[in-house]
């Protein structure tokens, strides 16, 4: 088994969804490691809003608890732009698992995030002056790779392709193709704590698990449609035009009203919200849910945004919704789950990069599709949606 550990829902559903594209079972846990038949595990600590130090206990007991298991390689998914406690993490992973070197490479270049001399670029441009520089829980104000993952002088050793040390330490290197993943997944040996983000492992896959060992994809036809409950709890998200995407595609938009965007909104407010949405989903088969903020609001923390989002959800699901449910943010995600209790997930489907059906264990009719906030929805999505066989109740039936 391959056991990969990501900081975030979102993260751990992207990666799952590369191994189940090359034809490899894949699950989903949230918390501490369960048995699994599974040929990759990802384990989801959900560790990328916490403080440090919570960030560090997180991760210590996801690796304590995946020890028993019987692990082929191990892979430590961040963030491409490395939000988080990224150094943090890793070295807790090298200390736990017993791995005196690490390498870091976060670079996607099928996403034109690439590192040269040293500085993380997004289609040519440093990340600090780009708009994904502006995120309301780690905002980038450099593009130095050392100082983005939290790294203190004298910083992470260097790699080349001429030039592969063996000392302990963690390592990075310049990426600016696929190719350059390749050449050092291909010479890297299972002994080093390979970190990165979806790239990287896709090219460990392509080296290290063999064409015997993977089987064709069970659910590559496209999903049926089906009633379709938009949720965006990303800043990324609204900014990139979510709301006219869903106008485009004749989606009703309900958007969180003034009094809803408080830290401790009242209960009212929220069940006059859903009703409507409910409406919506009863009427045309799809509704759009979102907090509609494309900046910080003063004084409310981005967490607890993503729970108001995710609780108004999970009264439309608690109400008899059945259908997709497409939640964007990895923070809303997870509160989602939360909110019923929800730690294990089969992938069902791979849209497109990063954007993954997930089925969850213990939630009948419901089938979860989680993306990166700054991804776009496909296409394929906004028109599969239909009206549901049957109507379904208020946002009071939910409350019951």
């Amino acid at each position: 088994m391959i056991l990969v550990i990501a900081d975030d829902l979102t993260g751990a559903a992207e990666i799952a969804g590369a191994a189940f594209q090359y034809g490899l079972t894949a699950e989903v846990q949230m918390g501490e490691a369960r048995t699994t038949d599974a040929d990759v595990l990802v384990l989801d600590t959900e560790s990328r809003s916490l403080s440090k130090e919570n960030a560090r206990r997180a991760v210590e007991d996801a690796c304590s608890s995946s020890k028993r298991l019987q692990m082929e390689w191990v892979y430590k998914k961040v963030d491409s732009i490395l939000r988080g406690h990224v150094r943090t993490e890793i070295e807790v992973m090298q200390r736990i698992m017993g791995m005196e070197m690490a390498v870091l490479f976060p670079a996607n270049p099928s996403k034109k995030r690439t590192v040269v001399e040293g500085q993380y670029l997004v289609d040519g441009v440093p990340l600090h002056k780009t708009e994904l520089a502006e995120d309301p829980d780690f905002p980038r104000t450099t593009s130095t790779l050392d100082r983005l993952s939290g790294a203190i002088a004298p910083g992470f050793g260097r790699l080349s392709h001429d030039s592969i040390p063996v000392a302990p330490g963690i390592y990075t290197a310049d990426i600016s193709s696929q190719q350059d993943l390749s050449q050092y997944a291909s010479v890297l040996g299972r002994d080093v704590l390979s970190v990165g983000a979806l790239d990287y492992f896709r090219a460990l896959l392509e080296i290290r698990v063999s064409p015997s060992a993977r089987a064709d994809p069970v659910a590559l036809n496209m999903p049926s449609p089906s009633p379709t409950l938009f949720v965006c709890g990303s800043v990324a998200g609204w900014r990139a035009g979510r709301e006219e995407d869903a106008a485009r595609h004749n989606v009703p938009a309900h958007v969180f009203p003034s009094e809803l965007l408080d830290a401790t909104p009242s209960m009212t407010s929220v069940v006059l919200m859903v009703n409507r949405c409910i409406e919506s989903l009863n009427q045309d088969g799809c509704a759009l849910l979102a907090i509609g903020r494309s900046a910080l609001i003063p004084d409310v923390a981005p967490k607890r945004l993503c729970e108001h989002l995710a609780l108004s959800a999970s009264i439309v699901v608690s109400g008899g919704f059945r259908g997709r449910l497409c939640i964007e943010g990895g923070g809303t995600a997870a509160a989602f789950m939360e909110q019923f209790d929800l730690t294990r997930f089969q992938v069902s489907h791979i849209w497109d990069d990063g954007v993954v059906s997930l089925i969850p264990n213990g939630l009948k009719g419901i089938e979860v599709v989680v993306k990166v906030g700054s991804y776009t929805w496909p296409e394929e999505i906004w028109v599969s949606v239909c009206t549901p066989a049957t109507k379904f109740g208020s946002a009071n039936a939910g409350l019951g």
